[in-house]
């Protein structure tokens, strides 16, 4: 649902579905203080719009609600999304240059040191400590596996665990994406579980029952029930550092058919729907006839260019004030309320509305009104 053109810009995004009555996921306590659990059990059921083969971010396809499921069960160094600034999780502060974590050096490397929750732990209990980071990076790196390669990692020279709460990492060259380490396609992994498995077969690693029926992981539920092709059961973990949450439950079911998906939804089956999986025509229909709420979640517009120079063109298309005449002959507002049903906007930019630095960069963003 994203369209973007030289010409033609347009929001859309991820389609969420919502419950009017549904129990928020709220954001955990930064406290670190316990919660008691509530005397009344608060459940959630979601739906994701593809069938999970397996959990945790190392050997998972980046399927619809997959990143979701994930962000449930584990916890990385910091956490971030489209409209929230980065922020600690398992650690305990950001490093920085500000606050001396965060060092350039006069060779042109860096070092980063990251301060770990002293609290944090795997969901069976064991304590979360730097010597995991380094085993994580292992198996990240290891050409032998067919885990998903992290871009971030060639740049890192070195990794040392200056104690059990202390990660020192040395970087052969600047790169302005350091404070991501451990974060979205790299969370973290429990040496105490996998190190025996890796060791003793790469090939077999990537099938063990870990990545299915046996995940743990540090967020803050873990896994109660893993059922191939069928739904993922979680629970609230009384032991999350950052707090216990306040929903106890919370059930994913797998419901790759839109049709299916927007009946279950209209049952009142459904609390929140995960990642893609409706089309606009779909959100209006649950618009007209449902009592809970349709968002649009806005992600960054795809975007079609033409190479100018690389194939023979009319030479009018190089010119600055035709491309502005077609921005403004274009009513993109009434193109984006057809293709997304009245939820999408006009994108002036590449950056989402939400984005943290969208209002600093939307002072020197030229708009084009249609005219």
């Amino acid at each position: 649902m994203q369209l973007r053109s030289r010409a033609i810009l347009l929001w859309a995004g991820t389609l969420l579905v919502l419950t009017a009555c549904a129990s928020p996921i709220p954001q955990a306590k930064s406290d670190g203080a316990p919660r008691p659990a509530p005397a009344v059990k608060k459940r959630a059921t979601l739906a994701a719009s593809s069938s999970l083969v397996s959990v945790g971010s190392t050997f998972v396809a980046a399927l619809p609600g997959a990143a979701d499921v994930n962000s449930l069960l584990d916890a990385g160094l910091t956490n971030s999304s489209p409209t929230v600034v980065r922020a600690p999780q398992l650690a305990e502060v950001i490093p920085s240059t500000e606050n001396g974590l965060w060092k350039v050096l006069s060779d042109g490397k860096m070092e980063t040191t990251w301060k770990l929750q002293p609290n944090a732990s795997w969901h069976d209990g064991t304590a979360f400590t730097a010597d995991d980071l380094l085993f994580t990076f292992d198996v990240y790196t290891d050409k032998q596996l067919a885990a998903r390669a992290v871009p971030l990692h060639n740049s890192v020279q070195s990794l040392e665990a200056v104690d059990p709460h202390t990660l020192l990492i040395r970087w052969k060259t600047i790169n302005i994406s350091a404070d991501q380490m451990f974060s979205t396609t790299d969370l973290p992994l429990p040496r105490h579980l996998l190190e025996g498995p890796y060791q003793a077969s790469k090939e077999a690693f990537q099938g063990i029952p870990f990545w299915t029926r046996d995940y743990v992981g540090t967020g803050p539920f873990r896994l109660k029930e893993f059922a191939e092709g069928s739904h993922v059961v979680m629970e609230a973990y009384p032991d999350y550092f950052l707090g216990r949450p306040l929903i106890d439950e919370i059930v994913v079911r797998f419901i790759p058919d839109s049709r299916t998906l927007v009946a279950n939804v209209l049952a009142g089956e459904i609390d929140i729907t995960l990642g893609r999986g409706l089309s606009s025509d779909q959100a209006a229909q649950l618009m007209n006839t449902w009592k809970g709420r349709v968002e649009l979640d806005a992600g960054a517009p795809n975007h079609v260019s033409p190479q100018h120079g690389a194939i023979r063109e009319p030479e009018i298309i190089g010119n600055a004030d035709f491309r502005r005449a077609l921005f403004q002959a274009i009513d993109r507002q009434e193109m984006a309320n057809v293709l997304t049903g009245g939820l999408g906007a006009i994108a002036h930019s590449g950056l989402p509305y939400g984005d943290p630095t969208y209002r600093e960069a939307e002072a020197g963003v030229v708009k084009y009104a249609f005219d």
